[in-house]
């Protein structure tokens, strides 16, 4: 009997997706710091003509002032957050 061919498609020759690396592991950052790497990451995909993106996933590690690792808040462990979608108006729910 042959060999059965494979139903497994062929690799694919482009990427849907990259990395996006925030700021240097040598450093820590305010959240405000953050928010500006993440404004300037949205700047720069605005200026490369692209105009809408799918869900992506974020990881935050966070550190205290002297970077050391954050594992509980106000009594709480970490959990994973999910944000569904942006905060729409009224405004713009009614075409203002």
């Amino acid at each position: 009997m042959p060999p059965r061919k494979s139903t497994r498609t062929t690799k694919k020759t482009f990427t849907d997706s990259f990395k996006v690396k925030l700021g240097s592991s040598t450093f820590i950052y305010t959240l405000v710091e953050l928010r500006q790497m993440m404004m300037e990451l949205v700047d720069g995909l605005e200026a490369d003509g692209i105009t809408h993106v799918k869900a992506c996933s974020l990881y935050v590690p966070p550190v205290d002032a002297k970077g050391l690792p954050v594992t509980r808040v106000r009594g709480r462990d970490l959990e994973e957050r999910n944000i569904p979608h942006p905060y729409r108006s009224a405004a713009d729910e009614h075409g203002a």
